[in-house]
């Protein structure tokens, strides 16, 4: 019990992000509201923090894409995925908690222009509406889109758009080059060999060698595809265990081919 008191107790986001939570549980678990705190967004901003516990749900993943073998691609496009949902949904409790706190204060902000622009009365937004269309601001942003019939109204929310368009700008080059990185190695051997096949044609360049040899050369190393490709999985056999590798062996078909031959039998 000790160690696991401190382990939850020692600093936040200790140890890879697992230890030090007690800290986080603290700040959202205070009844601020009741401690003299009166500023209603920030006691929403502390209670966010209880958020970064979805930090956890990367070990998740890791154990599921162990158990069931799905591809590296897969679980980087799913936490690709995920992680712009999450910035894009506490970009929206950001901007919709602007909108309906100048609801309520009765100060200049974006869903007042927007009432304006679209003719509609600020007061018959519901929560889900004013989110919704916060969340459009965001994702026009992050795309860079940028229609216009959502905009600040005020310096401060200029001030926030600012930051997130600081923000939405690294989330987006995030996604692309998560993309860019799982297109080029969906197939890791093809883009080994098509860099073997240029390596040889500068090869050949580079030495003047004749057009039928250069022929003859691009021939074989396409016909010894199926060798390369058996020479590639060589290298990752041999980071497994001698045990792992004997098993794969076998199960591959080794053990038929060592029937036919008659001293190897047995």
């Amino acid at each position: 019990p000790l160690k696991i008191a401190r382990h939850y107790m020692s600093v936040p986001c200790a140890e890879g992000g697992t230890a030090g939570w007690f800290w986080v549980d603290l700040l959202t678990a205070l009844p601020w509201d009741r401690l003299g705190v009166e500023s209603f967004m920030l006691v929403r901003a502390l209670r966010l923090l209880r958020m970064m516990r979805l930090v956890r749900v990367i070990k998740l993943i890791n154990r599921w894409q162990s158990r069931i073998g799905a591809s590296y691609a897969l679980v980087n496009i799913c936490k690709c995925t995920i992680g712009t949902l999450i910035a894009m949904h506490w970009l929206s409790c950001v901007w919709g908690s602007l909108g309906l706190f100048s609801r309520s204060s009765e100060t200049d902000s974006w869903l007042q222009l927007y009432a304006m622009k679209t003719q509609t009365q600020i007061d018959s937004f519901n929560i889900f509406e004013v989110y919704t269309l916060a969340m459009y601001f965001c994702v026009m942003t992050l795309t860079g889109v940028g229609f216009g019939d959502v905009s600040p109204s005020g310096q401060f929310e200029v001030q926030v758009s600012t930051v997130t368009m600081y923000v939405t700008g690294f989330v987006w080059a995030w996604v692309i080059a998560n993309v860019v990185n799982v297109v080029n190695n969906l197939d890791s051997f093809s883009t080994h060999f098509q860099k073997l096949n240029d390596d040889l044609n500068q090869l050949m360049e580079s030495r003047c060698l004749s057009r039928t040899l250069q022929t003859r050369a691009r021939k074989h190393l396409h016909e010894a595809l199926k060798v390369h490709r058996q020479r590639h999985q060589q290298g990752t056999i041999r980071a497994l265990s001698v045990g792992l590798q004997g098993e794969i062996a076998l199960q591959s078909g080794a053990d038929h081919v060592c029937n036919c031959v008659w001293y190897l039998r047995n």
